[in-house]
């Protein structure tokens, strides 16, 4: 029997989901680039330069570029502390909030968010790459779960782990940690395409801007709100 989900598995599956909803919301909304998932941004990459689409090409980059840069600025800033991974997550948590927060005061000013561009101009540009910026945030904020590796902002390693793991069940190779890491990893998975569905659903909703990716400012701090919970326990995320 599949062990319960707890804490730290919660964090995980509520970032994804956030994850899922800002891809998809900024596809549909902004502009036809993934902030979150930046395996797809190479291939739109490499599709876009061989077609000679240059526009398309730098979205995809500058999102690349900005998601690098969060990843760097979070671990510079919040791998500092050696004391447990709470304040750690917390920080990094706290700065990815504050980032989507300027992100949906941008996209207001500037008018974005209620259908897709089809060229890239500045405000696509900084839209991206602000969005990008959180999301690498969010990538470096969670890297395990009891013991496991997982990406809260992206698939394809997951799903990746996901077979390494099913390869080993019934084997002599198999490991304690094999059932734990499908359960972890596939909620994971199941939730980060569940928040492109939302996500998507939220798309089409007709004269509201950028205002639903309220929700997923709503979604970190649900995160941090259940990180801080039981304040007085060892910390349980690392």
């Amino acid at each position: 029997m599949a062990p319960p989900i707890r804490r730290p598995e919660t964090v995980a599956i509520v970032l994804a989901a956030v994850s899922g909803f800002v891809d998809a919301f900024i596809y549909l909304r902004v502009f036809p680039v993934f902030t979150a998932n930046q395996s797809g941004n190479l291939i739109l990459a490499g599709v876009a330069i061989g077609q000679g689409h240059w526009g398309e090409a730098s979205a995809s980059l500058v999102s690349i570029a900005a998601y690098v840069v969060g990843a760097a600025i979070g671990v510079a800033a919040f791998d500092r502390d050696r004391s447990g991974g709470r304040p750690r997550l917390l920080g990094a948590l706290a700065a990815e909030t504050t980032v989507l927060v300027v992100l949906v005061v941008a996209a207001v000013s500037m008018g974005r968010g209620d259908e897709a561009s089809r060229t890239v101009d500045t405000p696509v540009l900084v839209i991206v790459a602000v969005t990008a910026l959180a999301m690498g945030l969010q990538g470096m904020a969670l890297r395990k779960v009891r013991g496991i590796g997982v990406l809260t902002t992206g698939g394809t390693g997951n799903v990746t782990t996901i077979g390494e793991r099913l390869g080993r069940l019934g084997t002599a190779r198999r490991r304690e940690s094999d059932e734990l890491a499908l359960d972890v990893i596939g909620w994971v998975v199941a939730l980060y395409v569940g928040g492109a569905v939302l996500g998507s659903l939220a798309a089409s909703l007709e004269g509201t801007g950028p205002l639903p990716l309220v929700v997923a400012v709503a979604g970190v701090i649900a995160a941090v709100l259940v990180t801080v919970s039981r304040a007085r326990s060892a910390p349980e995320t690392g």
